[in-house]
């Protein structure tokens, strides 16, 4: 299962990457994210497994899935990066886990997101990911992360910048902490 899962950690945030578990092993996925201090998955496939399974264990679960081989919609980031924001202020050593089909695509690139939210340079960030998850990312997405995302830092603090409610509380600190910082000095 080791080999499944891959931790990226960066300061006060810590992710677990993985592939898709199915109804028929998701319990062994589960142990091993509960030994791991995660407190919540985020799928950004279609779902493969129930649930409630999940949640039953007290892990949250929620679905923001974008098409394969693709870059997130920006209402996609800004759920992501609200709850980065929410999970990892709590200071308590938690993990968000995060999983496409493969583990190599989709999931990566949103925690990618965050660590250049989070003010690592997008190459650094792209090699730090890779470091840890090998084969992550295609060629579009790492055309993505280095020419073409843009970080939504100021759309963050203005509190635009994504479609509908993310279901989450609205909590500012954490990572939109440090983002406030940066346009304090500036």
């Amino acid at each position: 299962m080791s080999r499944a899962m891959s931790s990226v950690e960066r300061d006060n945030m810590r992710f677990v990457v993985f592939d898709a578990p199915n109804d028929s092993n998701v319990q062994v996925y589960l142990d091993e994210l509960k030994s791991r201090n995660v407190k919540c998955i985020v799928r950004v496939c279609e779902p493969t497994y129930e649930r409630v399974t999940a949640e039953k264990l007290g892990i949250q679960v929620y679905d923001w899935p974008f098409s394969d081989g693709t870059c997130p919609p920006q209402d996609v980031i800004v759920n992501f990066l609200k709850l980065c924001d929410e999970k990892f202020s709590a200071k308590d050593g938690s993990a968000i886990g995060i999983h496409c089909i493969a583990g190599l695509g989709r999931a990566p690139v949103l925690v990618a997101i965050a660590l250049i939210e989070s003010g690592m340079v997008p190459l650094e960030a792209i090699e730090y990911v890779r470091k840890q998850r090998r084969g992550a990312f295609n060629t579009v997405q790492l055309s993505y992360l280095a020419e073409s995302y843009k970080p939504m830092k100021k759309k963050l603090l203005n509190g635009s910048g994504g479609g509908g409610d993310s279901g989450l509380k609205k909590k500012s600190s954490g990572l939109l902490d440090s983002i406030k910082s940066v346009f304090k000095k500036g």
